[in-house]
């Protein structure tokens, strides 16, 4: 699952799973347009991860890559762990970060720790997360919450301004 804006996706070629691309940018030559779906550019990779839940909730993959269009920019070897994959738990796909409630030290100003009260996931002091929100998720810690749980997320996510850098410091903690 890949969000793309305006990325140069060529780098798909080197994936050997099936994969589909959400296009929030320019069109794609045509060798794509059997996996792409373009949809608003609206909520960068966040608003894309939950939308692809929202909609196929009911025949996710056993396992699924939420990547950006660069995936390369967070995480150098994508096209090998993706190919590869067999995660029983989540697997982040970039650097790890340490963020306090405030979103501190990385990105101070940020309401980690009430989004993550809205969300009702257990309370917490910090927050580790991968930069860029890229993860290989299983199937089972998506369905551990019901549809209702991930539409309530979608508009979250959508009535703050600042929920790309809020949810990236919480995504490890929805997808497990």
């Amino acid at each position: 699952m890949i969000a793309r804006y305006n990325e140069d996706i060529g780098w798909t070629k080197g994936l050997n799973v099936p994969f589909f691309i959400y296009n929030k940018g320019e069109a794609l030559p045509r060798e794509y347009h059997s996996v792409v779906e373009y949809v608003e550019n609206k909520g960068r990779e966040g608003e894309t991860w939950l939308r692809y839940i929202m909609l196929n909730y009911h025949n996710l993959p056993d396992e699924i890559a939420f990547l950006q269009g660069n995936p390369h920019f967070h995480f150098l070897d994508v096209e090998n762990v993706v190919n590869n994959m067999t995660f029983q738990d989540t697997f982040p796909l970039g650097d790890i970060l340490i963020s306090d409630k405030d979103g501190c030290p990385h990105h101070c100003g940020l309401t980690v720790g009430l989004i993550n009260k809205e969300l009702s996931l257990p309370d917490r002091d910090m927050f580790e997360f991968a930069a860029g929100a890229q993860y290989i998720v299983p199937k089972k810690n998506i369905i551990n919450k019901p549809p209702e749980w991930w539409i309530n997320a979608y508009n979250i996510y959508m009535k703050y301004e600042h929920s790309p850098w809020i949810f990236e410091r919480l995504w490890k903690y929805i997808f497990s």
